[in-house]
């Protein structure tokens, strides 16, 4: 019974820590193109001549 256990805890562990990494990579590659969007976005408007949207 415990070997049975104790393969299930680490097929457990494995499986959440990969998923928290791919979590992770997501968050990440979210920031990323947010941010970058946004700046992008806010030079458009710069170039354009344009009133800025506020944000917050």
């Amino acid at each position: 019974m415990e070997k049975a256990s104790c393969r299930y805890f680490n097929k457990g562990f494995k499986w959440d820590f990969e998923q928290f990494c791919i979590n992770m990579t997501n968050e990440k590659l979210q920031q990323q193109f947010n941010q970058i969007g946004i700046t992008s976005e806010l030079e458009l408007w710069c170039c354009q001549e344009t009133d800025e949207v506020k944000l917050m």
